[in-house]
């Protein structure tokens, strides 16, 4: 090691102009420059004029200057009268001492000055002996700030510590206070005698100057954590003083150890400055603020008193060495900044906590508005839906068939639209959440169909079904979420198809080695032109606007669609060609359910609700309903009528058109079913079948029935023991709730 690097640092001193003697003087005869004595460097001058002058004027003083990485030795005719250091141990008293001789020590005699120096190439003095009225106080001033800097950043490092722990991120808190204890260690290096620190200069070059840059490196790092510096500058500038520290702690020679200690200046001058321009860049855009300014005076004292050091040292000023009062200045004022930056943080935590209360609250408005607007307009709607529907049900309608099923049609359609503006309001504002539940995907397949089949009408269209057979009975998905896609895909391929099929299928798909669900509807309906497919699935967009007069339809199925696919983690897309039909795709992760135990039960399907009423047939059921609007009280009167007429279904009904009235009621009799109504007087349904949750009285069977259902009421129902039943409520529905009472005995009457 030594070899190659005492190559680079004779290029070095070359360049940089160390190993330095001070100009001729005529009073001062030099004697012997940096000679190797003994593996010592000396530098040797005598005085003769001195010894007159000391002779004349007892009182004067002789200061010598200071001699770098060197100790020093006055001798009158032969007999030491003052030293700084140790040449023979190599140890020194410290960085910034010299000899002090007053004229009395003189007594006639001549003088000799020594310098000893273990450094062949870095050893300097910059000046000759000066004489004075008292001592010069540049030795005392510079060990003093010293010793002064190290006691108060050892303070500031404790008390950095117990000012900012938790106050920030701790890696800022443990960076700054990690740089006061390394500057500081720095610092009581240099007047090691003080500290008795009885070790060698080498050793004390090794301590200190690797602690000094660790440390200075440490700063670095706190300028980067509040944005001053960015990551990769601070990340070359850290390397660059790792490696000096590297070579400082390996050296074996004051030499080695010094030029490991000299050359990074030169970056940390550079690092300084970048970040200076950085603050006034950011001055200049957004204008000074305290904390820029805290900042900017934290970084110009510490480049401003590293360029007086390296002045001095070069003897290009006359002047004292500042840099300790420097390194507190820098390290107090990045406190300060540090301190404004917390304080800043806080206010904008303040505001923006302020700002999420008030959206929160505003979607909370905005949700109890959707529910409020969609229960007004959905229960009128349900009504006419409900009441078009109980007429199709009667064989002499005659004429008016056609009539009421257009109206029972158009009122479906209507409450579709709606629903699909909610839902899309809701997953623009983040409120969908995707469940995963296990499933039957073969009776999901089956049911969709069947919700299909009837908006064929006479249509000469077949609807075909394959299910892979490689696929699980049961799979982990949101099913509710499933099946709202697989709807609005196969209405799309109804509304478009005339004549040929649509065909659902399902099978297993690999992407990325990852198990997908690949689910296809395919049609041979108009087709859609390839320069149209990517408006598909934007809100609120048609393919052409003739085909919204002619198909209807607001645009919002495919956009629902395609953004609940990429909540369920999934993809989805479209083929199609036009005249020839199209084929909507998309993919979900597929996941097999844990097996379930085979059960054999005499529940009767949803989807077979006349033989359900046959089961049902000769019983009776006791029935509370909960209803504020009349309407909606005439059509569930009318319901159970209906199911009394045409199955044999004895339902004891009693009507209130409140919540409160339904508690009272209910706490008071047992009945066999509540229907309630969501959106009540006093209490609204869900409260109310809260509050009956495990209680005594309880109906054996509570549905609540609103206008407005998201996967979360359903969730918060299930978890309270009760159904949340969109509206309307039919008669299959009814005969699927009352054949689960079957099995129990009813209600006395």
């Amino acid at each position: 090691m030594s070899d190659w690097l005492n190559s680079i640092i004779i290029w070095f001193v070359g360049i940089s102009g160390a190993f330095t003697v001070p100009p001729p003087d005529e009073h001062w005869e030099v004697t012997k420059k940096w000679q190797l004595v003994e593996d010592v460097y000396v530098f040797e001058a005598v005085n003769q004029d001195l010894a007159t002058r000391c002779a004349d004027n007892p009182t004067l003083y002789i200061n010598f200057p200071q001699a770098t990485e060197a100790t020093q030795r006055v001798l009158a005719e032969g007999v030491i009268i003052a030293q700084h250091g140790s040449p023979e141990s190599q140890a020194i008293k410290s960085y910034y001492g010299a000899p002090v001789v007053q004229c009395a020590q003189v007594q006639g005699r001549s003088l000799t000055w020594q310098v000893f120096s273990h450094a062949r190439y870095f050893a300097r003095i910059n000046s000759y002996p000066t004489v004075s009225q008292s001592p010069l106080a540049d030795n005392f001033f510079n060990e003093t700030l010293n010793i002064v800097a190290a006691g108060v950043l050892l303070v500031l490092c404790a008390l950095y510590f117990i000012i900012f722990y938790k106050k920030t991120a701790n890696r800022l808190c443990f960076l700054l206070c990690a740089s006061c204890a390394l500057l500081s260690v720095y610092f009581i290096s240099t007047t090691p005698e003080y500290f008795s620190l009885k070790v060698s200069h080498l050793a004390l070059h090794k301590l200190g100057d690797s602690s000094l840059w660790l440390g200075v490196m440490c700063l670095g790092w706190c300028f980067h954590e509040l944005g001053v510096a960015a990551k990769r500058t601070v990340q070359a500038y850290s390397v660059f003083l790792l490696l000096a520290c590297a070579i400082i702690l390996l050296s074996d020679s004051l030499d080695v150890a010094q030029f490991g200690t000299s050359v990074p200046f030169v970056a940390t001058l550079i690092f300084f400055a970048y970040c200076i321009l950085r603050i006034f860049n950011g001055i200049f855009r957004d204008g000074l603020s305290t904390y820029s300014l805290f900042i900017m005076l934290s970084l110009s004292v510490f480049f401003g008193t590293t360029i007086n050091d390296i002045l001095v040292i070069q003897n290009a000023i006359t002047g004292h060495m500042i840099f300790s009062l420097g390194a507190v200045a820098c390290l107090f004022f990045f406190a300060l900044s540090l301190n404004v930056h917390i304080i800043n943080t806080y206010h904008e935590r303040d505001a923006l906590i302020k700002t999420l209360k008030l959206e929160e609250e505003s979607n909370r408005q905005k949700d109890l508005f959707l529910a409020n607007v969609s229960h007004e307009i959905r229960t009128p709607l349900n009504s006419i839906s409900a009441l078009s529907g109980m007429l199709l049900r009667q064989n002499d309608l005659g004429a008016n068939y056609g009539h009421i099923k257009r109206i029972n049609a158009a009122a479906t359609h209507l409450s579709g639209i709606i629903g699909n503006i909610l839902d899309l309001s809701r997953i623009n504002a983040g409120k969908v959440s995707i469940g995963n539940h296990p499933m039957d995907v073969r009776n999901l397949v089956a049911n969709v169909k069947d919700i299909l089949l009837p908006n064929l009408d006479e249509r000469s269209v077949r609807l075909e079904l394959a299910v892979d057979e490689k696929i699980a009975k049961r799979i982990m998905c949101d099913e509710l979420r499933l099946t709202q896609v697989m709807l609005n895909l196969g209405y799309n391929a109804v509304k478009f198809t005339r004549n040929g099929h649509i065909k659902i299928t399902v099978s297993r798909h690999f992407e990325n080695d990852a198990a997908m669900l690949l689910f296809k509807v395919e049609d041979t309906g108009i087709g859609i032109p390839e320069a149209s497919l990517s408006k598909l699935f934007v809100p609120f967009t048609q393919v052409d606007n003739t085909i919204t007069k002619q198909y209807r339809g607001a645009g919002l199925g495919l956009s629902i669609s395609a953004e609940l696919v990429r909540l369920m983690g999934g993809k989805i897309g479209v083929h199609s060609k036009v005249g020839e039909g199209s084929c909507f795709w998309f993919t979900i992760p597929y996941q097999e359910a844990p097996e379930e135990p085979d059960r054999h039960d005499a529940h009767v399907s949803e989807r077979s609700d006349v033989s359900g009423g046959a089961l049902l047939a000769d019983t009776r059921f006791k029935v509370l309903i909960a209803e504020d609007d009349a309407i909606t009280q005439y059509i569930l009167k009318e319901l159970f009528k209906q199911l009394g007429t045409e199955y044999k279904i004895e339902c004891m009904c009693t009507l209130v058109e409140d919540g409160q009235q339904a508690l009272d009621e209910l706490l008071t009799n047992q009945y066999d079913l509540a229907l309630l109504d969501y959106q009540m007087p006093k209490l609204d349904g869900i409260t109310v079948a809260k509050k009956l949750h495990s209680h005594a009285h309880a109906p054996r069977k509570i549905i609540v029935q609103s206008a407005y259902v998201t996967p979360e009421m359903i969730d918060e129902s299930k978890s309270f023991g009760f159904i949340l039943k969109a509206k309307p409520i039919d008669i299959a529905y009814l005969l699927t709730q009352l054949n689960g009472l079957r099995t129990t005995p009813a209600s006395p009457i």
